[in-house]
């Protein structure tokens, strides 16, 4: 079974260029985690994956300054995967109107692990 925690909006400080680290920007996170097949069965949120720790994860690997998303990524990868019952993650982090020197909609990073 997949669990899917998709379009995250978060304001983030990341990038290499000063600018980015005192203006900040625009970023959503993708989340996939796969569980057992069971997870959920018995209809109560304490035999599967509570949707808002997820986020509080991300909310918390973000507010942390990275030079790249990469390294946003990999952090929140590493934190979600080692949650009870989490076979596997994949996280996708989009920067919005990235510093480039053109009009560059978005760039972004998926790691799975």
């Amino acid at each position: 079974m997949e669990i899917l925690v998709e379009g995250i909006e978060l304001w983030g400080y990341h990038g290499v260029y000063e600018e980015e680290n005192r203006i900040g920007g625009k970023y959503t996170v993708d989340v996939r985690l796969k569980v057992a097949d069971n997870f959920g069965e018995d209809d109560r949120i304490e035999s599967t994956v509570n949707y808002e720790t997820v986020y509080g994860i991300v909310r918390q690997e973000m507010e942390k300054r990275s030079k790249l998303i990469e390294d946003v990524a990999r952090r929140i990868a590493k934190e979600i995967k080692a949650m009870k019952g989490v076979e596997g993650a994949e996280v996708a982090v989009y920067k919005y109107n990235p510093a480039m020197g053109g009009k560059v909609w978005r760039t972004g990073v998926k790691i799975e692990i």
